[in-house]
């Protein structure tokens, strides 16, 4: 009887660490609680705000109610500020004591979402021109040089309220196809970031996934790439932006539950598993 009932409180336990990301290997978490604030659990912190940008930390704002950080860029409209374009915003630093080796793959993940009104509308940093705005979300081995190594997970306004989102070796090599982003709902992001196996093979890739746990299908991906893991214990968030913002411009996104991982989180995407409410509902009394 008592070797029946551990059995049971074994395949149980099993079975619950199937349903969150405990599953996945974690190796870094930000913690947005007011006690880490504003660092977050970054190595370097954060970004100090400046004219072109805030930072604000909102309590319980998550999609399950967690708490959150929102990013609002700012007009500045300045020739001496390069009318309020090319900032970093957000944290960085070394997420892992050591570049992980050639072939390994890391993967990224978060939530985020723009606010309703963000139109995207931006400045060029040189003359003041109208453009759409482009930022650099994510930034693994910045300062790597040039050999193929700079990770760029970026989104760029589309002339609406959309902006498209690709992944690319720095100065836009080797892109993934854009995924295309919605203002005013919750986005849960997952990049792979897999390096190739020797720094001559074409056998890395850079694979997206928006609001999905099927790693067969990813949202976009691009395949047989050279890719070459230097500085890649750095990780930048945030993390750099382009343009200016225009006057009559809005740019605000809140972001959740960074993570670093050097596996896939099949549960990560909760827009992809949450039931849907169902229809023609009939409710049968009891005997």
């Amino acid at each position: 009887m008592i070797r029946v009932k551990s059995v049971a409180v074994v395949v149980f336990a099993a079975s619950l660490s199937w349903t969150g990301p405990v599953s996945a290997q974690v190796f870094f978490n930000t913690d947005y609680s007011a006690a880490a604030a504003p660092a977050a659990g970054w190595p370097n912190g954060a970004v100090p705000t400046t004219a072109t940008h805030d930072r604000v930390r909102v309590a319980e704002a998550g999609p399950q109610g967690e708490d959150v950080y929102e990013l609002n860029q700012r007009h500045t409209g300045s020739a001496a500020s390069g009318f309020g374009g090319e900032f970093y915003w957000g944290w960085n630093g070394n997420i892992e004591p050591s570049d992980p080796p050639q072939g390994a793959r890391r993967f990224y993940r978060w939530r985020m979402r723009f606010s309703p009104q963000t139109n995207f509308r931006g400045l060029q940093w040189q003359d003041g021109s109208p453009t759409t705005l482009t930022n650099k979300i994510l930034m693994v081995g910045d300062g790597c040089g040039r050999n193929n190594c700079r990770v760029i997970v970026s989104y760029r306004g589309t002339g609406g309220q959309t902006a498209s989102l690709t992944v690319a070796i720095d100065g836009g090599a080797s892109p993934t196809p854009g995924v295309i982003l919605p203002v005013g709902q919750w986005l849960d992001v997952q990049v792979e970031a897999d390096s190739a196996t020797t720094t001559s093979s074409r056998d890395g890739a850079f694979k997206l996934w928006i609001n999905s746990n099927d790693y067969a299908r990813p949202t976009a991906q691009i395949t047989g790439i050279q890719l070459n893991p230097v500085n890649w214990r750095y990780v930048f968030f945030g993390a750099y932006n382009n343009n200016g913002l225009a006057s009559n411009g809005v740019h605000s996104f809140r972001q959740a539950g960074f993570q670093a991982s050097t596996t896939f989180d099949a549960n990560w995407s909760r827009a992809a598993t949450l039931p849907s409410t169902p229809n023609n509902l009939r409710i049968i009394p009891p005997y």
